[in-house]
Protein backbone atom coordinates (compact mmCIF):
# COMPACT_ATOMS: atom_id res chain seq x y z
CA UNK A 1 0.00 0.00 0.00
CA UNK A 2 3.09 2.65 0.41
CA UNK A 3 3.30 4.97 -2.71
CA UNK A 4 -0.03 4.11 -4.30
CA UNK A 5 -1.48 6.69 -5.54
CA UNK A 6 -5.26 8.22 -4.49
CA UNK A 7 -6.90 5.54 -7.37
CA UNK A 8 -5.46 2.67 -5.79
CA UNK A 9 -5.82 3.41 -2.84
CA UNK A 10 -9.91 3.42 -3.34
CA UNK A 11 -9.87 -0.05 -5.12
CA UNK A 12 -7.64 -1.62 -2.07
CA UNK A 13 -10.58 0.08 -0.05
CA UNK A 14 -13.56 -1.24 -1.81
CA UNK A 15 -12.13 -4.57 -2.52
CA UNK A 16 -11.08 -5.34 0.76
CA UNK A 17 -14.91 -4.30 2.43
CA UNK A 18 -16.22 -6.44 -0.44
CA UNK A 19 -14.02 -9.31 0.47
CA UNK A 20 -15.62 -8.08 4.32
CA UNK A 21 -19.01 -8.63 3.19
CA UNK A 22 -18.50 -12.21 1.08
CA UNK A 23 -16.69 -13.52 4.00
CA UNK A 24 -19.28 -12.29 6.70
CA UNK A 25 -22.23 -11.30 5.49
CA UNK A 26 -23.64 -11.46 9.50
CA UNK A 27 -21.29 -9.01 10.82
CA UNK A 28 -21.31 -6.44 7.74
CA UNK A 29 -25.27 -4.12 9.17
CA UNK A 30 -22.03 -3.32 12.00
CA UNK A 31 -19.55 -2.05 9.77
CA UNK A 32 -21.65 -0.61 6.80
CA UNK A 33 -20.53 2.85 8.94
CA UNK A 34 -16.98 2.40 7.66
CA UNK A 35 -17.33 0.85 4.31
CA UNK A 36 -20.56 2.92 2.49
CA UNK A 37 -18.12 6.01 2.17
CA UNK A 38 -16.08 4.29 -0.26
CA UNK A 39 -18.90 3.32 -2.67
CA UNK A 40 -20.58 6.90 -3.29
CA UNK A 41 -21.38 8.09 -6.71
CA UNK A 42 -19.92 10.19 -7.16
CA UNK A 43 -16.38 8.63 -5.82
CA UNK A 44 -14.98 10.08 -2.66
CA UNK A 45 -13.14 13.81 -2.56
CA UNK A 46 -9.29 13.39 -3.78
CA UNK A 47 -8.43 15.16 -0.87
CA UNK A 48 -10.18 12.89 1.51
CA UNK A 49 -8.18 10.13 -0.49
CA UNK A 50 -4.82 11.53 0.00
CA UNK A 51 -5.33 12.54 3.75
CA UNK A 52 -6.35 8.88 4.11
CA UNK A 53 -3.32 7.69 2.17
CA UNK A 54 -1.16 9.51 4.44
CA UNK A 55 -2.61 8.12 7.43
CA UNK A 56 -2.35 4.39 5.96
CA UNK A 57 1.76 5.47 4.99
CA UNK A 58 1.93 6.97 8.51
CA UNK A 59 0.67 3.64 10.25
CA UNK A 60 2.44 1.05 7.92
CA UNK A 61 5.82 3.14 8.57
CA UNK A 62 4.98 2.90 12.54
CA UNK A 63 4.98 -0.95 12.41
CA UNK A 64 1.07 -1.76 12.14
CA UNK A 65 1.87 -4.93 9.78
CA UNK A 66 4.59 -6.28 12.23
CA UNK A 67 2.05 -5.38 15.72
CA UNK A 68 -0.75 -7.68 14.01
CA UNK A 69 1.79 -10.19 12.65
CA UNK A 70 3.00 -10.91 16.39
CA UNK A 71 0.28 -10.06 18.39
CA UNK A 72 -2.80 -9.62 16.82
CA UNK A 73 -4.77 -11.55 19.71
CA UNK A 74 -3.90 -9.21 22.00
CA UNK A 75 -4.08 -5.78 20.70
CA UNK A 76 -7.21 -3.66 20.38
CA UNK A 77 -5.98 -1.01 17.74
CA UNK A 78 -9.81 0.86 17.46
CA UNK A 79 -10.16 1.14 21.38
CA UNK A 80 -7.24 3.59 22.06
CA UNK A 81 -8.10 5.27 18.43
CA UNK A 82 -11.23 6.28 19.71
CA UNK A 83 -10.04 7.71 22.70
CA UNK A 84 -7.67 10.08 21.03
CA UNK A 85 -10.01 11.02 18.21
CA UNK A 86 -13.23 11.89 20.79
CA UNK A 87 -12.85 14.91 23.69
CA UNK A 88 -13.73 13.94 27.13
CA UNK A 89 -16.91 15.14 27.21
CA UNK A 90 -17.37 13.72 23.89
CA UNK A 91 -16.26 10.16 25.68
CA UNK A 92 -18.40 11.49 28.64
CA UNK A 93 -21.64 12.08 26.74
CA UNK A 94 -21.47 8.48 25.11
CA UNK A 95 -20.79 7.10 29.00
CA UNK A 96 -17.67 5.78 27.50
CA UNK A 97 -14.22 4.20 28.68
CA UNK A 98 -11.66 2.75 27.53
CA UNK A 99 -10.14 -0.88 29.53
CA UNK A 100 -6.78 -1.19 29.70
CA UNK A 101 -6.04 -4.27 28.59
CA UNK A 102 -3.76 -5.50 31.90
CA UNK A 103 -7.09 -4.76 33.35
CA UNK A 104 -9.32 -6.40 30.95
CA UNK A 105 -6.91 -9.72 30.93
CA UNK A 106 -6.98 -9.90 34.95
CA UNK A 107 -10.77 -9.08 34.65
CA UNK A 108 -11.04 -12.03 32.56
CA UNK A 109 -9.35 -14.77 34.39
CA UNK A 110 -10.88 -13.30 38.18
CA UNK A 111 -13.12 -16.08 38.44
CA UNK A 112 -10.61 -18.70 38.19
CA UNK A 113 -12.74 -20.35 34.80
CA UNK A 114 -13.26 -19.45 31.55
CA UNK A 115 -16.00 -20.25 29.52
CA UNK A 116 -16.41 -23.69 27.72
CA UNK A 117 -17.27 -24.65 24.10
CA UNK A 118 -20.85 -23.87 23.64
CA UNK A 119 -21.35 -20.91 26.09
CA UNK A 120 -22.23 -17.87 26.11
CA UNK A 121 -20.00 -14.49 26.96
CA UNK A 122 -22.34 -11.56 27.12
CA UNK A 123 -21.18 -7.88 27.16
CA UNK A 124 -23.69 -4.58 27.47
CA UNK A 125 -21.39 -2.24 27.33
CA UNK A 126 -19.02 -3.63 24.36
CA UNK A 127 -17.17 -0.65 23.20
CA UNK A 128 -14.85 -1.66 20.81
CA UNK A 129 -14.21 -5.04 22.39
CA UNK A 130 -11.60 -4.65 24.98
CA UNK A 131 -13.20 -7.31 27.30
CA UNK A 132 -14.62 -9.63 24.71
CA UNK A 133 -10.54 -9.52 23.47
CA UNK A 134 -9.43 -10.54 26.79
CA UNK A 135 -11.95 -13.28 27.59
CA UNK A 136 -10.93 -14.86 23.86
CA UNK A 137 -7.43 -14.73 25.41
CA UNK A 138 -7.95 -16.42 28.34
CA UNK A 139 -9.71 -19.13 26.99
CA UNK A 140 -7.07 -19.87 24.31
CA UNK A 141 -4.45 -19.52 27.42
CA UNK A 142 -6.80 -22.67 28.88
CA UNK A 143 -6.26 -24.99 25.47
CA UNK A 144 -9.90 -23.97 24.34
CA UNK A 145 -10.79 -22.31 21.33
CA UNK A 146 -13.01 -18.96 21.16
CA UNK A 147 -14.44 -19.96 17.91
CA UNK A 148 -16.57 -22.46 19.81
CA UNK A 149 -18.19 -19.78 22.21
CA UNK A 150 -21.39 -17.68 21.43
CA UNK A 151 -20.37 -14.16 21.89
CA UNK A 152 -22.88 -11.36 22.15
CA UNK A 153 -21.99 -7.99 22.49
CA UNK A 154 -24.26 -4.56 22.41
CA UNK A 155 -23.51 -0.91 22.78
CA UNK A 156 -25.32 2.59 21.70
CA UNK A 157 -21.93 3.94 19.99
CA UNK A 158 -22.11 2.69 15.95
CA UNK A 159 -18.70 3.29 15.19
CA UNK A 160 -17.22 1.70 18.43
CA UNK A 161 -19.03 -1.33 17.47
CA UNK A 162 -17.58 -1.40 13.38
CA UNK A 163 -14.65 -1.28 15.26
CA UNK A 164 -15.76 -4.25 17.18
CA UNK A 165 -17.05 -6.52 14.18
CA UNK A 166 -13.68 -5.57 12.50
CA UNK A 167 -11.70 -7.15 15.46
CA UNK A 168 -13.94 -10.25 15.44
CA UNK A 169 -12.20 -11.05 12.34
CA UNK A 170 -8.66 -9.66 13.66
CA UNK A 171 -8.94 -12.08 17.02
CA UNK A 172 -10.85 -14.64 15.46
CA UNK A 173 -13.62 -15.23 17.61
CA UNK A 174 -15.56 -17.39 14.96
CA UNK A 175 -18.87 -17.74 13.35
CA UNK A 176 -21.45 -17.33 16.65
CA UNK A 177 -21.29 -13.76 17.31
CA UNK A 178 -24.32 -10.97 17.55
CA UNK A 179 -23.66 -7.13 17.92
CA UNK A 180 -26.65 -5.38 18.31
CA UNK A 181 -26.55 -1.50 18.39
CA UNK A 182 -29.41 0.15 20.82
CA UNK A 183 -29.61 1.25 24.78
CA UNK A 184 -29.14 -2.30 26.61
CA UNK A 185 -31.71 -0.98 29.39
CA UNK A 186 -34.22 0.70 26.67
CA UNK A 187 -34.38 -0.79 23.64
CA UNK A 188 -35.11 -4.37 22.17
CA UNK A 189 -31.57 -4.17 20.36
CA UNK A 190 -31.44 -8.14 20.04
CA UNK A 191 -34.44 -8.54 18.47
CA UNK A 192 -33.19 -5.85 15.64
CA UNK A 193 -29.86 -7.34 15.23
CA UNK A 194 -31.08 -10.46 14.82
CA UNK A 195 -33.54 -9.28 12.03
CA UNK A 196 -30.66 -6.92 10.43
CA UNK A 197 -28.37 -10.38 10.80
CA UNK A 198 -30.76 -12.68 8.79
CA UNK A 199 -31.70 -9.86 6.43
CA UNK A 200 -27.64 -9.51 5.50
CA UNK A 201 -27.19 -13.42 4.97
CA UNK A 202 -30.21 -13.62 2.95
CA UNK A 203 -28.99 -11.11 0.79
CA UNK A 204 -25.71 -12.58 0.63
CA UNK A 205 -27.33 -16.61 0.04
CA UNK A 206 -29.01 -14.60 -3.16
CA UNK A 207 -25.81 -12.68 -4.35
CA UNK A 208 -24.53 -16.19 -4.17
CA UNK A 209 -27.17 -17.60 -5.99
CA UNK A 210 -27.48 -14.96 -8.75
Amino acid sequence: MTGTDEAGLLGFLRATWQMFARVRPDLFPRVFLLAAPWFTEPAPDPDLLRAVRRVVDAALRAGLHELLAVARYDVDLFGPLLMVLRTRGARAARGQYYTPPDLADLLARLGGTVPQAGELVWEPTAGTGGLLRAAAQAIRDAGGDPRTIRWVAVDRDELALAALATNVIIWDLGPQVLIGHGDVLADDWQARALGERAEALALARDVHQA
